[in-house]
């Protein structure tokens, strides 16, 4: 509903800007607002059916273990591609939260059952397993409608990705992967109008391809400061970290450039106290990862992607400072030093930034 008041007052805007110049089509406007409401409202519902999704995949999953179905690795191929079809038929509908249930069901169970058919007739080749996740993934992406099942497309192709990384034992590619999506996060996130003004295809996929890369940027966050825990090691950790410290200058870049500044000393002032707070990330890049994505979320207003930046910063320092093998006062002046740093961050924040701020909105 709200949505529906944004653009009606949105359209009533332009309609008296441009007057006659500017026409739209209403019925076809509020019908696409009605689909984009459906497809966003209810996000916990809607995560809870994919969880239910998963869950009933695994319990039909047994049940055809029972059937003995695996026997038979081309009927397992042939079934797991009629299910991942008749998935993205009832996908490309108008869906329900239950339609949703039983579509990603359909897929996920597809994928195992072509999965299971393939590590029998191929002899257990993982890197083939891999790839053809990444093309099934892919080719659903483009022939999927709804939000749900072409997100987790992303966020399969991403993790496919990571396992072909981890599988091949290239692990210091990982830190390629995170600059990929650093750059799409960045991209989607600040080109937002210039993506879905192209056509209707941009139009529907954006949302779905943002969320899939805000996630899969999490996640990869986690795992880059966690993996020594898995014993998996990701080696030369500073590219990640130059990565993560020219994605945050760029976003600072783009957040003065939004505010329009013309004062050069206010400008300074940002960009040293930027580099000044982020130059210790580079001791662990998720920290810097963390901010990165708390200010493009804030900036853009994505109230998840502010909360998943966040719960990151507020996890990856606490991280930080447990795993430091220093004594307690160390650690302690460690933290008072930096609560001295960002308290006079904050102080000349207030006393450069804002106070110019306030001189050119007068001048202007």
């Amino acid at each position: 509903m709200e949505m529906k008041s944004n653009v009606n007052i949105l359209l009533q805007e332009l309609q008296d800007k441009y007057g006659d110049t500017f026409s739209f089509d209403q019925v076809a406007i509020e019908k696409e607002v009605e689909i984009q409401s459906s497809q966003f409202s209810n996000l916990a519902v809607k995560i809870l059916s994919v969880i239910g999704g998963f869950l009933g995949s695994l319990f039909f999953l047994g049940f055809l273990l029972v059937l003995g179905l695996y026997d038979t690795p081309v009927v397992a191929l042939v079934m797991g591609v009629i299910l991942i079809c008749v998935a993205i038929g009832i996908d490309r509908n108008e869906t329900s939260v239950l339609l949703d249930t039983v579509s990603i069901s359909n897929f996920l169970i597809g994928g195992f059952l072509i999965g299971f058919g393939l590590v029998d007739l191929t002899g257990e080749d993982e890197n083939l397993l891999i790839l053809v996740a990444m093309v099934i993934a892919s080719i659903s992406f483009f022939f999927a409608k709804g939000f749900m099942l072409r997100m987790i497309c992303v966020l399969i192709f991403n993790g496919s990705w990571l396992a072909l990384i981890l599988e091949n034992k290239i692990n210091s590619a990982f830190h390629f992967q995170i600059i990929f999506l650093i750059a799409g996060f960045i991209y989607l996130s600040f080109f937002e109008a210039k993506l879905i003004s192209k056509n209707t295809f941009w139009n529907s996929i954006y949302k779905p391809l943002h969320a899939g890369f805000l996630i899969s940027l999490s996640f990869a966050l986690f795992l880059l400061a966690n993996s020594w825990k898995m014993e998996v090691y990701f080696f030369y950790d500073w590219i990640s970290s130059i990565a993560v410290f020219l994605a945050n200058i760029f976003v600072v870049f783009k957040i003065i450039e939004g505010l329009e500044l013309s004062e050069e000393k206010n400008k300074m002032w940002i960009y040293g106290l930027s580099i000044f707070v982020l130059l210790p990330t580079f001791l662990m890049p998720s920290i810097g990862g963390a901010i990165l994505v708390l200010l493009v979320s804030y900036h853009i207003g994505h109230r998840v992607g502010t909360a998943l930046g966040m719960v990151g910063l507020f996890y990856f320092g606490i991280q930080f400072y447990y795993d430091l093998n220093l004594t307690l006062l160390i650690k302690s002046i460690i933290l008072m030093i930096s609560g001295v740093m960002f308290l006079s961050a904050y102080y000349f924040y207030n006393r450069t930034f804002t106070d110019g701020l306030g001189e050119e909105q007068k001048l202007n």
